[in-house]
Formats: structure tokens, C-alpha cells, sequence
């Protein structure tokens, strides 16, 4: 083989070594915390796994204070309405969409979730309604609505139940 030859092999060789090397590693997914907020009026601190799926599913729908609890979601297209589903119920969209509309039909739930287009409207609407219920991504909360945890855990802690891929 001529050392021309050899010359071009080294080359490619190199040029794929250096090529891999600058492919970043592979990692998993970054999560984003989806927050459970309430307004600054409701003072509930916790709620446990059950509870939050008990709410979300209409079985239960009012506070210990009292209030009727409102559940507002974001669309159905949504990331964050997908893995809150998904985490609480172990439901997709179109299952958790028809067994509301069952629940609503033999009276299980008195209304099906509010469904808004956006994290702001989310927090607005929970604002606004003492008695609601909303998730939206953690980066997205400001003082103008309540960090509720789910089973001792806030939003990034380790253990942390609501995250959206």
C-alpha cells in the first residue's frame, strides 16, 4: 500500500475520531417541574398522590374549608396536561377525557377540568377562583398564586412526582 494511500486512511480515521468527539454525550431528558397552585386564599400545604388523583378524576370536589374545588388544565395537546395525567392517574389524554365525560354522565363529577390555552391563563384563573386547582410549569410561578406539595415534596426536589419531559 503506498503511503499516499495510508496518508488518506489516517485521515478519514481522523476526521471520524474528531467527528465523534464532538457529538456531545447523550443524556436523559431534562425535566421541568410542574408546580400545583392554588390561590394565595386556600390554605391547603400538602396534598397526597391519592388525593390529587381523587380531585382530578371529580371524587372529590371541595377543600376541607369548604370551598368547591375547580380543576383547571391546560388543552389536551398540551405536554404538561399528558404527564400530570399520566402521573396521577395513569391515564392518557383520550382515556382521561372519557372517563370524565362518563364520571360527568352518571354524576361521579359535577363538571369535567376548565381547560385554558396557556401557563399565564392557568395562573389566572387560579388567582382569580379561591377554590381552583392548576399545574403549570414551576418556572411560571409568581406571587400572585400558591405552591401547593405533593406528598411533602416541592417542585425539583428528589421524588419530586410531577415533571414534564
Amino acid at each position: 500500500m503506498s503511503s499516499r494511500a495510508l496518508l488518506r486512511r489516517f485521515v478519514i480515521l481522523l476526521t471520524m475520531w474528531l467527528a465523534w468527539l464532538a457529538v456531545p454525550p447523550v443524556h436523559a431528558a431534562a425535566q421541568t417541574p410542574l408546580a400545583v397552585v392554588v390561590s394565595t386564599k386556600n390554605d391547603v400545604p400538602d396534598l397526597k398522590v391519592s388525593q390529587l388523583t381523587e380531585i382530578l378524576l371529580g371524587r372529590v370536589s371541595v377543600w376541607p374549608n369548604g370551598r368547591r374545588i375547580t380543576v383547571v388544565l391546560r388543552e389536551p395537546e398540551s405536554p404538561e396536561r399528558a404527564a400530570l395525567l399520566q402521573a396521577c392517574c395513569h391515564l392518557t389524554v383520550e382515556s382521561y377525557r372519557k372517563r370524565m365525560l362518563q364520571a360527568v354522565f352518571t354524576g361521579e363529577a359535577s363538571s369535567e377540568p376548565k381547560t385554558v390555552t396557556s401557563s399565564a391563563f392557568v395562573k389566572k384563573f387560579v388567582a382569580n377562583v379561591p377554590g381552583a386547582i392548576g399545574f403549570i410549569p414551576v418556572s411560571d410561578v409568581d406571587d400572585s398564586v400558591r405552591v401547593v406539595s405533593i406528598a411533602g415534596h416541592r417542585p425539583g426536589d428528589t421524588g419530586y412526582l410531577l415533571n414534564v419531559p
